[in-house]
C-alpha cells in the first residue's frame, strides 16, 4: 500500500499527487498527523537514505519551531525513539509530502518521483504524456 504523509489540510503538491494516483488507479492511503504512527515513521528511517535528516524540515526553514521545541538541546543527543516521539507530537518537524511503500521513498514533490509508484505500464504511459506536454 503506498501512503503519503501530508501535515497541512491543503496542499497543492498533495493534490496533484493524489489525482495522479486516481487517473492511474493506484490505491493510496493519506496520512494525516494524527493518523501517523510510530512504526510508520520506523519504515520511513529504514528506507530512507539519511534518516531524520532526510525527513526533518531543516533547521534553517523551522528554526522558531526548532527553538519550541529542542531549545539548546542538541538533536543529535536524542535517541531514536525519543526523536520519533518529537515528531508525532510535533508533526510540523516533518517533511511534507512523504510518499513511501514497502521499498520506495519519496520526500518532497517531484513528478518524476512519483512516477516510482506507478506499475511499469503506467510509468510509460505517464512519460509519454510529460513529453507530450513539454512540446
Amino acid at each position: 500500500m503506498i501512503r503519503v504523509f501530508k501535515n497541512r489540510s491543503y496542499n497543492f503538491a498533495i493534490e496533484r499527487i493524489k489525482k495522479l494516483f486516481d487517473d492511474y488507479h493506484v490505491s493510496y492511503e493519506i496520512l494525516t498527523p494524527t493518523r501517523l504512527k510510530r512504526e510508520y515513521i520506523l519504515h520511513i528511517l529504514k528506507i530512507s537514505d539519511n534518516g531524520f535528516e532526510q525527513i526533518m524540515v531543516s533547521k534553517m526553514k523551522g528554526k522558531k519551531l526548532y527553538d519550541q521545541v529542542f531549545g539548546d538541546e542538541d538533536i543529535e543527543k536524542f535517541t531514536v525513539n525519543e526523536m520519533i516521539d518529537i515528531l508525532l507530537n510535533n508533526p510540523r518537524l516533518i517533511k511534507t509530502p512523504i510518499i513511501f511503500d514497502d521499498t520506495k521513498l519519496l520526500v518532497g514533490y517531484d513528478p518524476d518521483g512519483v512516477r516510482l509508484f506507478l506499475p511499469r505500464v503506467r510509468q510509460r504511459h505517464f512519460k509519454v504524456q510529460q513529453e507530450g506536454r513539454a512540446k
